[in-house]
């Protein structure tokens, strides 16, 4: 996999997180995705945090807590986004 093919910006990589992490991203918007991974440490770093803020609320949720809407997960991924010193 060549890391220098950006084919997607950092904006549409917060679009496609959770289809990504859902695995529900048909092969060639996956390999888009992860080639933008390999180019964009802010984007990876970004990616291996979110994973972790899964992981934490796995643990201190009950199993049978719903998810949270992905309104306020677009939210909460929109103000980091927007959030300048995350550039």
């Amino acid at each position: 996999m060549s890391c220098s093919d950006l084919n997607m910006s950092c904006e549409q990589f917060v679009q496609f997180i959770i289809d990504y992490l859902e695995e529900s991203l048909d092969p060639k918007q996956r390999g888009i995705f992860e080639r933008h991974i390999c180019a964009c440490k802010e984007c990876d770093t970004f990616l291996e945090s979110y994973r972790n803020s899964i992981d934490v609320v796995r643990l201190i949720t009950d199993e049978d807590t719903p998810p949270p809407p992905e309104g306020l997960v677009k939210a909460v991924l929109s103000a980091i986004r927007d959030d300048s010193s995350f550039e």
